[in-house]
């Protein structure tokens, strides 16, 4: 009868049949739970398999995380830890599939694969910088050069290259962070940031993005506010050098509204 419901992919069937069976019949309950799993109703074999006692092995786990009973999985983990990288690794590749990469930088870690926490971090990263949300990319920017300095305190990793990314990061985090209030103030000019905070700002970018170019900063929109901020607080021979400076650049389409207005 087995076969038959097999044949005819009877699931429900096969599960009312484990379900009557004696659990000293381990052949047939066996069977029932590998069929109702090549058939793709996970959630029915664990059920089985749960009558016949296999509740906590590997295969236990692997049935959870086929059917993405996360929570189920996450309690054998917390069980035998020893099961982490058997859940966190598919559950964090699902959060990536789902668009949830926050959650799936986290899952990453925990299932003992920093270099995918890693990419994760650096798509959120881009993400972030490609929707302008230059807070968030300062914050996940932090949070790499966090990554690169775990590396040098727990790994004992003091290469002169993993330094570096250290620093870079930790450099590009500061930029992207200050950089917000430029690009608010450039979207609202009413915006309430004071007259000597955005010309601080502004002049902390100028000197921090003098040589390198990041994605989604405007060293427009920097000398821009500086001059701005410069005529405000009365600095006019500071606002007529950055205006010399700015005549010399090529003014994006969006500003171009700024400057010649």
């Amino acid at each position: 009868s087995i076969d038959i419901m097999v044949h005819n992919c009877w699931t429900q069937m096969l599960l009312e049949l484990g379900r009557r069976t004696d659990k000293a019949e381990e052949t047939i309950l066996n069977r029932i739970g590998d069929e109702l799993r090549k058939l793709g109703d996970t959630e029915s074999a664990v059920e089985i398999y749960a009558k016949m006692g296999k509740d906590m092995g590997p295969d236990m786990v692997a049935l959870h995380v086929e059917a993405h009973n996360w929570d189920q999985a996450f309690i054998l983990v917390e069980k035998n830890p020893i099961f982490a990288p058997l859940v966190y690794l598919p559950y964090a590749e699902w959060l990536a599939e789902n668009d949830n990469f926050v959650e799936a930088q986290k899952a990453f870690l925990k299932g003992g694969k920093p270099e995918r926490a890693f990419q994760v971090l650096k798509i959120l990263t881009e993400n972030a910088v490609d929707e302008q949300r230059f807070q968030d990319a300062g914050y996940y920017y932090w949070l790499l050069s966090r990554q690169y300095l775990n590396i040098v305190s727990n790994e004992g990793d003091k290469s002169t290259e993993i330094i570096n990314q250290f620093y870079l990061y930790d450099k590009y985090a500061a930029i992207y962070y200050a950089y917000n209030a430029i690009h608010r103030y450039m979207e609202d000019p009413f915006m309430s940031y004071q007259p000597e905070t955005l010309f601080n700002i502004s002049r902390f970018l100028m000197n921090e993005t003098k040589n390198i170019h990041l994605k989604g900063i405007s060293k427009f929109a920097i000398l821009y506010s500086l001059s701005k901020q410069a005529l405000n607080m009365r600095a006019f021979k500071l606002a007529r050098q950055i205006l010399t400076i700015i005549q010399k650049l090529r003014i994006p389409t969006k500003y171009q509204v700024h400057f010649f207005s």
